[in-house]
């Protein structure tokens, strides 16, 4: 909480994009019923939204972030909001920019909250507001234009929006409803329980919120061509919103109009402040000094630009002063993405330094000023300002983080869109683009090897010319106007004011008529190819044609640039093992006799894999990990091994026509002539290249390329175990940041298994007919096509010959929740599989596995019961949803799935489950586990173990639940026994299999410590232990901080962040290497991870999985021995009790 904000009695929190035009009579409105502050987040808006809200935050009535995310961003919004500010507020109003709250009756909000002092939250329902017959946007406001609204009992008005206590809200569970802790429930304004995102009866006597859903047609139309908030590429169609005009229009209702006459005067009154036409193309976010001062520097100040500054072009000025100490500074370097992007000289006047240091001859002319465009810099990125000492010292003194509201445009409409192909030389990109270049719909320039960069040369051209003259920095002499880019002309013994005349007209119209020109010459070059190539291009409207060029992820302000300037911009990655690369290069050297890639520069070829690791491959890494959701990656090995189901992907994500026939003969086009081609190849054949690097490299430079490639290697799958070690390795390099996914599983002892990231459901299994039929959806995370499934039911493999496996059907409800990959619109499956009698009897109650493939790759298993005669724990019978049912027993078999999969479970193996209520692993256990087997499953709750103990033990008395009274602050909070002095009450060396899912992200580090150790004395010799936690890494806290994170755990604790520093146990992560220091501390190694998507990675997995074997290593048996000598150690010390007693007795007799 700020110490300057006084806790209030309601606020409200809201995401919005370009609402500018609403949001002053929406933020009016609820001030004036009783709303005193807003938490609001801003999703990329571009109108003049920014600009009203500075002006609310002045005033103190607004607090709001910039919040850019694509994905998920209304929930991540309002868990931001909850964790931030839960203790400045009683109550927070979670509603949308089209929706007001009001008391139905009473006028302040206040008053009717005051009956609900003892509830954690409120649902109100909706009253559904149409168009009201205007077609077009109408002047005035919208609680005055549309009145006329849906039937109240319209079955969508029973929909709700919370209103709710935040020190008990635990997080939403959709834009409508939350949790609460304790299993808490939010009532109606009638006091009856809501268990979901709707009540059972409409009501609004008390609270309303009257939804302007539609607003005008005119804007029904606008909305529908922006898509959905969850993805703007999944339009409805009109005929939708047509039906909701019509639905929307029956009845009026001038409830709301009480509030009009006071809404009018509020907004009159602030009138010539807030309505203003929105000029603002880059926002100045914040100016960081950075200190303390450097010991080489007196000192320095940034002048220009300031924080919160709007300004109204593409370029900012960038003015202030440095001081060095012991040597003059000569030169101010300015930073982005790593890359210098101007350098100023430090010679301007600086009146504030020489006020500070008047003694100081130096500080009269320690100024500098330049001004820089932003043209080909990311929206959202920061400046770093670094000072050069004339003795080469370098020190970094500011940061300027700013915001660009506004891409760049042109008034050209391109007839072309480009496709680039990002990638390093000798990954098969000459190849990937002849097979481009025979596709009706993709123009590229030129033949073998492709690598004419038209387009490349007109969007350089235009950052070059775009850039701001200044008449400042301009070279003192005409002759001298070839070194200096930026010069425009002046006299050079006069001086001139900071006042460029010519600046706006430079940093706008300028800027626009040159990327006219460029876009423009761009579209004729290709055109002109096309036609030379007897090509059609199709207009933008009817289908995309693209012209396609390799380029370099070193050059980002090009693939910026075309981004902005192009709608239908897209991109492809290719990649291939690191180490084949740096073979094909030195081979092709080799070939042509020639020093290509700049490897003789270098004495020994190890030398030059650290530069090429460095300053070609870094660069690509970061580049995929930052837009992987936006581009396209193809592996060369793929595309060699799998061509027609590469190209098939590939073309898919183009939006092209992607037939068998089509790729069929592209394939065999290129197979035709391939003369150029095998004279740039360096193997015998496209098969031979891949894997080349074990046999050709030596021993020093395979080690060399195991340790610079290893995060990259790991990153796209070419290597089945992390951190590889190579020997001779100096000490002082970097260490590889963590990946993103783990994608290799370890299954059973000595045998890996490569295994690639899917995301899957089995929707329906059925026998009819004499036939086992199976649907759902799957799809790997990288794209790769399902080829095919491997079954297993009742624990038996079936035979592949007698399944009719049908895949790649449609799954657009799958897509529409996956927008961002590939294989998501194609992922439904249809398997079936005959059966003869004996199996129709044999298979009434069992487990069915299926295993999804790509080729021989294996996906994560998806698993599934038939016909079940267990359920998962309901809860209160009464009020559980069959859909809240549904989903823990989906959680259930998930984690059974990585059970098998991960851990190698076997039927007869014994496990030990802890909080088994919550992680539902019983329900899938009862089918596999054979009688043989031993189930134990502890859990905090009475309820869950009687229900447990009376529908699982009854029936299956291998199973065992038992109730511990441990204390936890939510799921405990009357349990008597401390954690940490909870012993599992079992021998040691009991269970094969530890399973935990969820209890570690919400205990202390001292707890999960004494846990570790718990397990690790019932753990057999060879057993593992799988469980879920937060992994507190570089790359979890980077995208935390960049926003993305669904847990914002930010608040620092033992060992690691929480979520909520008064009450940590609501969610924890640890830091990973403390974590690991604590396993194997007590002789446990680690033998699996796989980082979730909990902070926004793509990942199978929500939280972070580690999986532990208890090793039969001298640490685990040392580790055994401790235990049975503290044990021997106990009983001597209550033996020598004994006798010293029995001596007492003796000597008093």
């Amino acid at each position: 909480m700020s110490k300057n904000r006084k806790k209030c009695k309601l606020s409200i929190c809201a995401i919005m994009k370009n609402e500018g035009e609403y949001l002053v009579e929406w933020l009016e409105f609820h001030n004036l019923v009783g709303v005193e502050r807003f938490y609001l987040y801003n999703n990329n808006s571009t109108d003049n939204t920014v600009d009203i809200l500075d002006i609310y935050t002045d005033r103190g009535k607004v607090i709001w972030h910039d919040w850019p995310l694509q994905v998920d961003q209304q929930s991540k919004a309002y868990i931001h909001c909850l964790e931030n500010y839960t203790t400045e507020t009683e109550w927070i109003a979670f509603i949308d920019l089209d929706e007001f709250l009001f008391p139905t009756e009473k006028d302040n909000l206040q008053e009717i909250l005051e009956e609900f002092v003892g509830y954690p939250g409120i649902g109100v329902n909706w009253l559904n507001f149409g168009p009201s017959g205007h077609e077009k946007q109408p002047e005035g406001l919208q609680i005055e234009n549309y009145t006329r609204r849906s039937k109240a009992s319209f079955p969508g008005n029973k929909h709700i929006k919370s209103i709710v206590r935040p020190e008990k809200a635990i997080a939403p569970l959709n834009p409508h409803q939350f949790s609460y802790i304790d299993g808490l429930l939010a009532v109606t304004e009638n006091y009856q329980q809501i268990n979901g995102f709707e009540t059972e009866i409409h009501s609004v006597e008390k609270l309303r919120i009257n939804h302007y859903t539609t607003r005008s047609k005119e804007e029904s139309r606008k909305k529908m061509m922006r898509g959905t908030i969850y993805n703007n590429k999944q339009k409805q169609k009109w005929s939708f919103y047509e039906a909701r005009h019509k639905m929307f229009n029956v009845e009026e209702d001038l409830t709301i109009q009480r509030f009009l006459p006071e809404i009018k005067n509020k907004i009159a009154i602030n009138q010539e402040e807030i309505v203003t036409p929105n000029t603002t193309i880059i926002k100045i976010l914040n100016i960081k000094d950075l200190e303390p001062v450097p010991e080489s520097l007196w000192g320095f100040h940034i002048n220009k630009p300031v924080k919160r500054e709007k300004i109204n072009t593409y370029s900012i000025e960038i003015a202030g002063w440095v001081l060095g100490k012991n040597s003059p500074v000569e030169t101010v370097r300015l930073i982005n993405q790593g890359k210098v992007i101007r350098k100023v000289a430090v010679n301007k006047n600086a009146p504030e330094a020489r006020k500070i240091y008047p003694e100081n001859l130096l500080a009269k002319h320690c100024g500098f000023s330049t001004i820089v465009g932003l043209a080909g810099l990311p929206l959202k990125s920061e400046i770093i300002v670094e000072a050069i000492l004339k003795n080469n010292t370098q020190v970094s003194i500011a940061i300027i983080e700013f915001q660009r509201l506004t891409p760049i445009t042109s008034s050209y409409q391109p007839t072309l869109q480009p496709l680039a192909l990002t990638c390093l030389g000798r990954s098969g990109t000459t190849w990937l683009m002849r097979l481009l270049s025979e596709h009706p719909n993709i123009i590229v320039s030129g033949d073998y090897p492709y690598e004419i960069l038209a387009a490349q040369y007109w969007i350089h051209l235009f950052k070059v010319i775009s850039e701001p003259a200044n008449p400042l920095e301009s070279t003192p002499r005409l002759h001298y106007f070839a070194n200096k880019l930026n010069w425009i002309g002046h006299h050079p013994f006069y001086e001139f004011s900071n006042n460029y005349d010519s600046f706006s007209w430079f940093g706008v119209d300028y800027t626009k008529q040159v990327a006219t020109f460029c876009q423009e010459s761009i579209d004729k070059y290709y055109q002109n190819i096309a036609e030379i190539q007897g090509k059609t291009v199709s207009l933008p409207s009817e289908k995309i044609t693209y012209f396609a060029e390799k380029y370099h992820a070193n050059f980002p302000h090009i693939l910026q640039s075309s981004s902005e300037l192009y709608s239908n911009f897209r991109e492809i990655i290719l990649v291939r093992d690191f180490r084949d690369v740096v073979c094909s290069m030195l081979a092709f050297n080799a070939k042509r006799s020639k020093d290509g890639f700049g490897l003789k520069k270098h004495k020994k070829p190890e030398d030059f894999v650290y530069e090429f690791g460095n300053n070609s491959v870094k660069p690509l890494l970061e580049r995929w990990r930052e837009y992987s959701e936006k581009v396209h990656l193809i592996r060369y090995e793929d595309l060699i091994r799998f061509p027609v189901e590469t190209l098939s992907s590939t073309f898919e994500y183009l939006e092209l026509e992607n037939s068998p026939e089509i790729i069929n003969k592209i394939l065999e086009k290129v197979s035709q002539d391939t003369t150029q081609l095998e004279r740039h190849q360096t193997s015998s054949n496209p098969e031979a290249s891949i894997g080349r690097w074990q046999q050709e490299l030596s021993p020093e430079l395979k080690a060399v390329c195991n340790y610079v490639f290893a995060e990259v290697l790991e990153e796209f799958s070419y290597t089945e175990k992390r951190n590889i070690q190579a020997t001779g390795i100096p000490t002082t390099q970097p260490e590889t940041p963590q990946k993103k996914t783990e994608l290799i599983l370890s299954r059973e002892k000595g045998e890996n298994i490569k295994c690639l990231a899917t995301l899957g459901k089995i929707d329906k299994i059925l026998i009819d007919n004499q036939f086992f039929q199976i649907t759902g959806w799957v799809f790997f995370l990288n794209s790769m096509p399902v080829t095919g499934f491997k079954v297993s039911v009742d624990n038996t493999q079936i035979d592949n010959i007698n399944i009719e496996q049908i895949f790649g059907l449609p799954s657009p409800g799958v897509k529409k929740n996956h927008p961002r990959i590939q294989g998501a619109a194609k992922a439904r499956f249809k398997l079936r599989i005959p059966l003869n009698q004996d199996q129709i009897e044999k298979y009434k109650n069992c487990l069915v596995i299926l295993t999804p493939k790509t080729n021989e790759i294996e996906g994560n298993v998806l698993v599934e019961v038939l016909n079940p005669n267990f359920k998962v724990f309901p809860g209160d019978d009464i009020n559980t949803s069959e859909k809240i049912l549904h989903q823990a027993t989906y959680t259930g078999l998930k984690w059974l799935g990585y059970l098998i999969q991960r851990i190698g479970l076997k039927p007869m193996d014994s496990i030990l489950d802890i909080g088994c209520g919550e992680s539902k692993v019983y329900y899938g256990l009862t089918y596999y586990l054979t009688p043989k087997a031993r189930y134990e499953g502890i859990d905090f709750s009475n309820k869950v173990i009687n229900w447990a103990q009376q529908e699982i033990t009854s029936r299956k008395p291998n199973f065992n639940f038992q109730c511990q009274d441990i204390y936890h602050p939510i799921y405990n909070s009357k349990g008597t026994m401390p954690m940490k002095k909870f012993v599992f009450p079992y021998a040691e060396a009991s269970f094969d299999v530890v399973c935990i899912s969820n209890l570690f992200t919400h205990l202390s580090s001292i707890d999960v410590r004494h846990n570790l150790y718990q397990i690790q004395r019932v753990l057999k010799v060879g057993g593992k232990c799988l469980f879920a936690c937060f992994l507190i890494n570089y790359e979890s806290q980077k995208l935390i901080a960049d926003g993305k994170s669904s847990q914002h755990l930010v608040n620092e604790i033992e060992g690691g962040l929480c979520l909520d520093p008064k009450l940590p146990e609501k969610t924890v992560g640890f830091q990973e290497s403390l974590l690991v220091d604590w396993i194997e501390e007590i002789g446990l190694t680690i033998v699996g991870k796989y980082y979730g998507s909990w902070c926004g990675r793509k990942s199978f997995t929500y939280q972070d999985l580690l999986i532990v074997e208890k090793k039969t290593e001298l640490k685990s048996k040392l580790s055994n021995y401790q235990i049975i000598l503290e044990k021997y150690k106990s009983k001597l010390e209550k033996n020598q009790v004994k006798i010293d007693a029995s001596k007492s007795q003796i000597n008093q007799s």
